[in-house]
């Protein structure tokens, strides 16, 4: 009888036993399962998402609003020992002036020596010019509408101003330069398109010059 009582509380302590093993190897998973969601949501927050800048829009490469501005710029840049009497447009004193290219197409053709075929192809014009003789020094800048159509106007100015027939003395040189949209054509004696170009160049680095061809 004392035999028996005893299998019975040795069997129970068996079972119990099982029971606790199995309870803590549950306990144990769970906990490993724990510790790997964790570690995973851990990795998840470290990770540090790279910062998107936002790259600003280029600027064109020419922040001009006429022509005007261009030689007013240039002509404004001037030591007043260099500067000299000039007329702008079709009579503005002692500055640069624009001109109306629906208009003045005349004085565009005849005065700035620019194409007559070409007038279409530009909306805005200015013009710059000695007082007592054009041919001492004459400077136009005009607004290409398209600029596919920048070097075709450029090579159509230097052709003309190479071939002109010239009134009241031939000057010594001229240039074709362009910025952006904006073609500048230039003639007259050497010592006055010297301080023009330099002050050009320092008033817009980003000027190309197209043509530089000696007149006389």
């Amino acid at each position: 009888m004392k035999l028996r009582k005893l299998l019975i509380i040795l069997s129970c302590a068996a079972i119990l036993a099982t029971f606790a093993a199995c309870g803590e190897t549950e306990n144990n998973n769970n906990g490993s399962n724990q510790v790997t969601e964790s570690t995973e949501s851990d990795g998840q927050t470290d990770v540090t998402e790279p910062e998107v800048t936002e790259q600003p829009e280029e600027e064109e490469a020419s922040a001009i609003t006429d022509s005007k501005e261009i030689l007013t710029t240039v002509w404004g840049s001037y030591a007043e020992e260099d500067k000299f009497s000039v007329i702008g447009g079709t009579g503005t004193m002692d500055e640069p002036d624009s001109l109306d290219v629906t208009v003045d197409t005349d004085m565009i053709s005849n005065n700035l020596v620019f194409p007559a075929d070409n007038i279409s192809m530009i909306d805005d014009a200015a013009s710059l010019m000695h007082m007592l003789n054009a041919n001492t020094f004459t400077c136009g800048v005009f607004r290409v509408t398209d600029s596919a159509n920048v070097t075709a106007v450029a090579d159509a100015i230097k052709e003309k101003v190479t071939t002109n027939q010239w009134i009241c003395g031939v000057p010594n040189e001229m240039f074709v330069a362009n910025i952006g949209n904006y073609v500048i054509s230039a003639f007259g004696n050497d010592e006055v398109m010297d301080v023009f170009k330099t002050a050009l160049e320092t008033s817009y680095p980003d000027v190309t010059f197209l043509y530089e061809e000696a007149i006389a």
